[in-house]
């Protein structure tokens, strides 16, 4: 979509947080997620069946 991307923003501020975040803090980053995610408890989704 070149210049009329709806999302050039982020890419901004994605391409800043790589050049500057170490991959070390990015690996703490994703790992604390990780975990967080897996301390959460399931979630059930249970699907409308049409009477």
């Amino acid at each position: 979509m070149g210049d009329k991307c709806p999302h050039r923003e982020y890419a901004a501020k994605a391409s800043t947080f790589i050049n500057e975040t170490s991959l070390d803090k990015m690996y703490e980053i994703a790992e604390e997620a990780r975990r967080k995610k897996l301390m959460e408890p399931p979630k059930w989704v249970i699907p409308d069946f049409p009477d």
